[in-house]
């Protein structure tokens, strides 16, 4: 991936060697908006946080320049996008199982119950909990107190 992006930055840099965009796999904003099913904001505000790569350039002899997404990145930015393994928050990880942290979707997962029953354990009080922003965090020892207590 970054591989393509830095060959990408060098062709946009020297015009002898410039591709027009039909010779790569790019997309616009608009195009990979339509492609994910989102709002072109949802695209914009992706690249701004740099989630998504992209680079400014003009398009088949257009004076304005636009967003260019290689098709690469693209893939890689939609397997990532919704995963909670690796959502952070000021760089530390939300969810770390080796803290022996879990979200309430994998606690349902792991009890093999619907992560409902999860969330109105949780609002009863019998699973205690703590929160991070909007996420809930339980610990595996809470987790197994309620199995033991509650599912057996």
């Amino acid at each position: 991936m970054m591989k393509n992006y830095i060959l990408f930055k060098l062709f946009l840099r020297y015009d002898k060697f410039r591709l027009t965009m039909r010779d790569m796999a790019t997309y616009t904003i608009r195009e990979a908006a339509q492609k994910l099913k989102l709002t072109k904001a949802a695209i914009d505000r992706a690249i701004v946080l740099k989630r998504l790569p992209a680079i400014k350039m003009a398009r088949d002899g257009r004076t304005q320049a636009r967003w260019v997404i290689d098709a690469n990145d693209l893939d890689v930015y939609v397997k990532s996008r919704w995963s909670r393994d690796v959502s952070r928050i000021g760089g530390v990880l939300v969810f770390d199982i080796r803290k022996g942290e879990v979200s309430a979707v994998n606690a349902a997962i792991i009890l093999n119950v619907p992560t409902a029953k999860i969330y109105h354990a949780i609002r009863a009080g019998k699973i205690p909990t703590y929160r991070k922003k909007t996420s809930y965090i339980i610990s595996i020892e809470d987790l197994e107190t309620y199995k033991n207590k509650y599912l057996n």
